[in-house]
């Protein structure tokens, strides 16, 4: 139904709160067999786990909530930044 509508979707991939707390960004397997699974069946994807990984080795500012796991406004900031970039339709709103 979204797609005869011109709607276009998409499977975003988001590291987990611990990862970021304990800058633990190692372990890209789950990101990376996401990915292959979304190419292979030709689903739009993006990938926050390398935007995610360098805010969080390059900052000392927090992208969630210390009370739970949600984002908190600069975490929304930066998935915005990156929707921006990978979705054309985003950017021209």
């Amino acid at each position: 139904m979204l797609e005869a509508n011109g709607v276009e979707t998409y499977l975003i991939f988001i590291p987990s709160k611990m990862n970021h707390i304990l800058k633990d960004y190692s372990k890209e397997e789950l990101s990376q067999k996401v990915e292959r699974w979304a190419v292979k069946n030709n689903v739009n994807f993006i990938n926050l786990h390398s935007p995610f990984k360098v805010w969080t080795l390059e900052s000392q500012i927090p992208l969630f909530y210390k009370i739970d796991s949600h984002f908190n406004s600069y975490g929304h900031a930066l998935t915005a930044e990156v929707f921006k970039r990978e979705i054309p339709a985003f950017s021209s709103n």
